[in-house]
């Protein structure tokens, strides 16, 4: 379908922009979809969005005719909620790692997931949602519904409000800046007073009261991890074209001298630490290989000269290739002469050749990564051809004691 752009600047173009773009049952489906094959954090915490976005959202039997022919497509079953019950336990441990980077403050897992009954129930019922009452406003007061303000709203007020706005979609508290003191508030509305001022609608959390705060004395907001039910409808989702009564008074802002500045790095950001110093890199591609560094002393960081001042016996194996016709290349062969001479300067550090590929990580009677995946080198590089490479965890104890007999009988 086309949808028009939201642009609201000077330089919108008569007739505005269309672009074409998925309806939202698509979308909405599609991620219902994912939600059932993959079940993925943020399947879910979409999934639970769309359907919040009540001035959006489609009618019940619209979204399941999608739904059922996308996984028709697929050959899957319709998802329900107690075919993703067995996935909570991965769900739990999947959610931080894979949505606290993306987001200013990560909601709980259960506020999303005990939604899920209520979507499913809609979606196979058909049945009305019950809608909550609207939080009463003012007399003679506008509530608005988009994200455009007038210039009279001050630039400071305007941060504020999106940090308000962000936690009143996700269902947080917030701690309100106001009046020289901290109120921890359930943010549901906002509105333009008959004299021009612009006020929030919240229920105080901690006494259930009703409160209104002028937005040009908010001092600041933070969104909290404390989750409220709401008692009315939430309206600072919704998003579109605002048409505002416009103040009377429109205050000049001053003129901003634009300062020429390099291109900065657009995409995400790795962050990778050396598990002997500490020390954290960033890096712009996916690459967890470390280049020479020094610690946070100034001193040469050097994992092996670390493991080797200790009083252990310390036995180090390698699988560079001697026999099927290929011969080390000269970086191997380096390293093969660093690790000579380390043996030479530590007794207690041994170098076996093991003439393995596998890649093994065991830890005690813990668990055991066993397989041909380069989990410690691998960059993700998408311009490499596909190779099936698989690694398996194991966790039972008698495997692993029985493979840990096996690597000490390589070194002997």
């Amino acid at each position: 379908m086309r949808r028009e752009v939201f642009h609201p600047y000077s330089d919108r173009p008569e007739g505005g922009i269309w672009a074409n773009c998925y309806a939202y049952e698509e979308a909405f489906a599609e991620k219902l979809r994912a939600l059932g094959e993959r079940t993925r954090p943020r399947d879910l915490y979409d999934v639970v969005n769309l359907y919040r976005h009540t001035d959006s959202r489609p009618t019940a039997t619209v979204l399941l005719d999608v739904l059922r022919q996308k996984c028709e497509y697929k050959a899957i079953r319709v998802p329900t909620f107690q075919s993703l019950i067995p996935n909570h336990q991965a769900l739990e441990g999947m959610w931080s790692d894979m949505l606290s980077h993306q987001l200013p403050v990560l909601p709980p897992l259960s506020d999303f997931w005990d939604a899920l009954p209520e979507i499913f129930t809609w979606i196979t019922s058909g049945a009305p949602v019950p809608q909550r009452a609207f939080i009463q406003h003012g007399a003679g007061e506008i509530p608005i519904h988009a994200r455009v303000l007038p210039m009279s709203v001050p630039l400071p007020s305007r941060s504020i409000l999106e940090i308000i706005r962000f936690a009143a979609g996700n269902h947080l508290c917030v701690d309100l800046g106001y009046d020289g003191s901290v109120r921890r508030i359930e943010p549901y509305s906002l509105g333009q007073t008959a004299d021009g001022y612009f006020v929030l609608h919240a229920i105080r959390s901690d006494s259930g009261e009703h409160r209104s705060y002028r937005v040009d004395r908010m001092q600041g907001a933070t969104v909290t991890s404390q989750v409220f039910a709401p008692r009315y409808a939430v309206e600072l989702t919704s998003t579109g074209p605002l048409t505002v009564a416009p103040s009377a008074a429109m205050p000049r802002l001053p003129r901003i001298r634009r300062i020429a500045t390099r291109t900065r790095h657009q995409g995400p950001t790795y962050v990778y630490r050396c598990t002997v110093c500490g020390r954290t890199f960033n890096k712009k591609r996916m690459d967890g290989a470390l280049n020479p560094h020094k610690n946070r002393r100034g001193a040469p960081c050097n994992a092996v000269w670390r493991v080797c001042e200790n009083e252990l016996l310390n036995t180090r194996g390698y699988g560079i290739p001697d026999k099927d016709g290929r011969k080390p290349s000269k970086g191997q062969e380096n390293v093969i002469i660093a690790l000579q001479k380390l043996v030479k300067k530590y007794s207690r550090l041994k170098v076996t050749k093991i003439g393995s590929h596998a890649k093994i990580l065991l830890v005690d009677s813990t668990f055991l990564v066993l397989g041909s995946f380069n989990w410690l080198s691998f960059h993700g590089d998408p311009e490499r051809p596909f190779r099936d490479e698989q690694s398996v965890l194991i966790t039972i104890p008698v495997m692993i004691e029985k493979k840990f007999r096996d690597l000490v009988s390589r070194f002997t």
